[in-house]
């Protein structure tokens, strides 16, 4: 197995008492390289992931890749608002769901700050003269109250997922996390 290196790697340190978190980030891969040392380290990925005993354990002095998503789609258009309401391009669907978190990481700069690990609160899924076909979403973000730019930009932006890894040290001791997106080739 080959593997390329995507982004700049992080580390969380891992102890027995509550699960540590990384910061968010925004896959752009579906490859994350999990290698624990100091300790067995139990991990989880989500948006907020909890970790408990039942969760994946990465023995110490070894590593895992594991598959991630990394879900984005084109925004074309922006509705400020609370909430604030995302479309994306006519005859697609959001790749995001209810409770998912995500980022836009291209487009205006008001926009790429403000929607940072945000979390979908709503995907609109009429049919019909109206409706949007699960090509409209809301996030919790008050846009309205906050000095949104008036115009956005079409095709001027794109919208991640949003993920963190959680971890916790399996049974004694502290341990630190070393986190890196990678692309795989050959047998993972």
């Amino acid at each position: 197995m080959a593997i390329a290196l995507v982004g700049i790697g992080t580390t969380i340190h891992a102890t027995t008492t509550a699960t540590a978190q990384c910061a968010a980030f925004t896959p752009k891969t579906r490859y994350l390289r999990l290698t624990a040392t100091g300790t067995d380290i139990n991990v989880a990925i989500g948006t907020n992931p909890q970790v408990g005993a039942s969760d994946l354990i990465i023995p110490e002095g070894t590593s895992e890749t594991l598959s991630i998503s990394n879900a984005s789609g084109r925004v074309t258009g922006i509705t400020t608002g609370n909430p604030t309401l995302i479309d994306f391009a006519q005859g697609t669907q959001s790749p995001f769901g209810v409770g998912d978190y995500v980022t836009l990481t291209e487009g205006n700069s008001y926009w790429t700050t403000n929607l940072d690990d945000v979390r979908v609160s709503q995907v609109y899924t009429g049919s019909g003269s109206g409706g949007y076909f699960s090509s409209r979403i809301a996030l919790e973000f008050n846009s309205g109250a906050s000095g949104a730019p008036v115009n956005f930009e079409p095709n001027g932006g794109l919208l991640r997922a949003s993920l963190k890894v959680g971890a916790k040290a399996h049974r004694t001791g502290i341990g630190t996390m070393h986190i890196q997106q990678v692309q795989v080739s050959g047998d993972a």
